[in-house]
């Protein structure tokens, strides 16, 4: 009796769960990533470079010494986190996410003088951590492709105006850079080591592309505004936005007329052979 009864009871909930799935409402069962996967693939080749040199080219800052650090209304080139002025501007030797170390430490060996009152601006004045106090060890990085005028040092000091949505771009670059990185070095690494000596090395590869994103921060698209000549570069850069494929919290202020988040990027590969003969 027992039996039959957990018999007719199966029979019954498989029955259900069929209906369900055959009544159920397709948008119940779609993955909520799914058509933001789709338009991913959306890719455009324009070949209408756009001209970075009419806009202020955002960077990620660093932290530097305050006695390097001095007050000026004019104008900066670059925009950051905050604003920023320094005596002299300069960029890291080595590349790669930019970030001011320990090795190469511009911080300063004695905590920063006391900040007046008056010159908060309703801020508490942050204590610079000593070299010692540094948690990464190493030369520092830069990871911007930066004007040839700003001289070559022992870290990255730049000239910086305040940028309101700084932080979703340091996101972007956080979930991108590595992506892309990782796809540059195999493309490098699938040609053989004489084209790249003779052909690939020592030039600036850039590729140009406008990303749209939507306002809950899925990639739409990516219209490639200059190619590199290298195609591999440029498939490298729109794999690092569709592999990522999710940007969080994206400013409600960037959304334009067509609804969308459109981001600039320039994506510059100097590619020294060295590196390469002696991995």
């Amino acid at each position: 009796m027992y039996l039959l009864r957990a018999a007719y009871l199966s029979i019954t909930i498989h029955i259900l769960i069929y209906l369900m799935m055959i009544f159920m409402p397709p948008e119940w069962t779609e993955n909520p990533f799914s058509e933001a996967q789709k338009q991913t693939t959306e890719i455009e080749i324009i070949n209408r470079p756009f001209d970075a040199k009419k806009t202020q080219q955002i960077v990620r800052q660093p932290l530097v010494p305050e006695k390097i650090k001095f007050r000026d209304e004019a104008n900066a080139r670059f925009l950051s986190e905050q604003q920023q002025r320094v005596l002299l501007e300069t960029r890291a030797r080595e590349t790669g996410l930019t970030q001011n170390r320990d090795s190469a430490s511009p911080q300063p060996k004695t905590p920063p003088q006391k900040t007046a009152a008056s010159d908060l601006q309703g801020y508490e004045p942050i204590r610079l951590p000593r070299p010692n106090e540094l948690t990464e060890q190493g030369p520092s990085t830069v990871g911007e492709s930066l004007p040839n005028d700003i001289a070559l040092g022992s870290f990255t000091a730049l000239n910086t105006d305040r940028f309101k949505y700084y932080s979703f771009y340091a996101r972007i670059e956080e979930l991108v850079r590595f992506r892309w990185e990782t796809e540059v070095r195999s493309a490098v690494a699938s040609y053989d080591q004489k084209y790249v000596a003779t052909h690939i090395g020592r030039k600036n590869w850039v590729t140009q592309i406008e990303f749209l994103i939507t306002p809950d921060g899925h990639l739409k698209s990516a219209k490639i505004m200059k190619e590199s000549g290298i195609s591999p570069f440029d498939k490298a850069a729109v794999f690092a936005f569709k592999d990522a494929r999710f940007f969080p919290n994206p400013p409600k202020e960037m959304i334009e007329a067509d609804g969308y988040i459109h981001i600039k990027y320039s994506f510059n590969v100097y590619f020294e052979p060295s590196a390469f003969a002696s991995q």
